[in-house]
């Protein structure tokens, strides 16, 4: 995959979490994640389970690579954004996306 300018879409991906894919985060962001918006982390990893539009996110240097995550759960669009580290997909944060912002991403 090929990583274009900032907010460039990249393409509808379809990326399958198998049993071998390895996720992490931190459980304290996930805890207030669930708290916050009533979902953590592990719930939004089904994101990857269908087609997602991603983008890497350039709006400033996070010291390492960034993607942003747009796809559906259950037909309810969300944002999920990632770093990878070696082979583990590591989540940073996640949200649900407003309508007309998921209509933006598809355009």
């Amino acid at each position: 995959m090929i990583f274009l300018a900032e907010y460039t879409l990249l393409a509808y991906i379809p990326f399958m979490a198998t049993a071998h894919q390895s996720f992490d985060w931190d459980e304290r962001k996930s805890a207030a994640c669930l708290a916050d918006r009533g979902f953590g982390f592990e719930d939004v990893i089904r994101i990857f389970a269908g087609k997602v539009i991603e983008r890497l996110d350039n709006r400033r240097d996070y010291g390492e690579l960034r993607v942003q995550a747009a796809g559906l759960i259950d037909g309810v669009p969300f944002m999920v954004v990632y770093t990878l580290r070696g082979d583990v997909t590591r989540i940073i944060s996640a949200r649900k996306m407003h309508l007309k912002e998921w209509q933006k991403w598809q355009e």
